[in-house]
């Protein structure tokens, strides 16, 4: 008797230590965080390729969630709650999904390159009327004159995103040749003369840059401000015999270039624009005999006005 009394007594005492330790059991709580950031609180029954199985305590009631795995960073299971063992325990343990590798970022321009050197070749006409002051042919030889090609090589420096500076080099060059073009020389007289022609305007000068758009895009819009000095030099050979003209002259033009990016540092674009300027004085030599320098009158002031475009070849770095 004795000995079932004392039976029955540990058997209570072991119950009631069982009871007493189930809710540490309970208390036992895993753990989800959220891509959003947020943690969880909860008992996780299941895990699935997609989804995760928990519950939740609210108002003293557990309450059965389930959450996407897109939506879990990560999760630590800790707890002594039940597993099913026909769905969660015989399925192969899956990872937390990792988070993705940041981008890529090698092949892509983080701020605006400082430095950019390019090379152009393009066309220019040249502005203003043809004089027809020695008569008709003699206009129709001058209009042959118009249309030339530039060459042209630049370097750009970014001060800001949007703002730089640089300096700008272009030759353009213009060529024509006529026979037997009837000159007027007096009001009732014209001679026929052979004509060849070759006109070089180089200027050079400093620039204010201006790119409308952001840096790291696949494009570049630029304007350029440029002003400086203009050489010119004229060549003709009338009958055989050399004529020669050269002056100096202040310019100014302004350019539109669109560039686009083929690699991280070449460029590949096209730009129009033109040029203003104006030759007042000049020197003529003829064989070993030169005027020296000559103010040229109003009506003989040598228009450098022209409109050029082209393509170009850039490095930026």
């Amino acid at each position: 008797m004795i000995g079932d009394h004392f039976k029955r007594g540990l058997c209570r005492l072991l119950l009631s230590a069982m009871l007493s330790s189930a809710p540490v059991f309970l208390a036992a709580q895993d753990l989800i965080v959220t891509t959003a950031g947020d943690s969880i609180e909860c008992t996780i029954t299941a895990v699935r390729e997609k989804k995760l199985y928990f519950t939740v305590r609210e108002n003293d009631r557990d309450k059965n969630r389930t959450m996407e795995r897109a939506l879990v960073a990560s999760y630590r299971r800790e707890g002594f709650a039940p597993v099913e063992l026909t769905r969660s325990f015989l399925m192969p343990y899956v990872e937390p999904r990792k988070s993705d590798p940041p981008p890529d970022t090698s092949a892509r321009r983080d701020g605006p390159p400082r430095w950019s050197l390019f090379g152009g070749y393009g066309w220019v006409r040249r502005l203003g009327s043809a004089s027809d002051e020695l008569g008709p042919e003699m206009e129709t030889y001058n209009e042959g004159l118009r249309s030339g090609r530039q060459y042209s090589l630049g370097v750009n420096y970014a001060l800001y995103e949007h703002l730089g500076i640089g300096l700008r080099f272009a030759r353009a060059q213009w060529s024509h040749s006529s026979e037997d073009v009837q000159v007027v020389i007096s009001s009732d007289s014209t001679v026929g003369v052979d004509l060849e022609t070759d006109i070089t305007i180089t200027t050079i000068g400093p620039a204010l840059i201006w790119r409308t758009t952001k840096s790291g895009g696949d494009a570049d819009l630029t304007i350029a401000l440029s002003g400086g000095i203009a050489f010119y030099e004229e060549s003709t050979s009338i009958a055989n015999a050399p004529l020669n003209t050269t002056g100096e002259s202040l310019y100014g033009s302004l350019v539109a270039a669109l560039d686009l990016h083929v690699t991280k540092n070449i460029t590949l674009g096209a730009n129009a624009g033109f040029a203003l300027g104006k030759l007042r004085q000049a020197t003529f030599s003829s064989g070993n005999a030169t005027t020296g320098l000559v103010n040229l009158d109003t009506d003989s002031y040598n228009g450098l006005q022209r409109l050029q475009y082209g393509l170009q070849l850039g490095v930026v770095f």
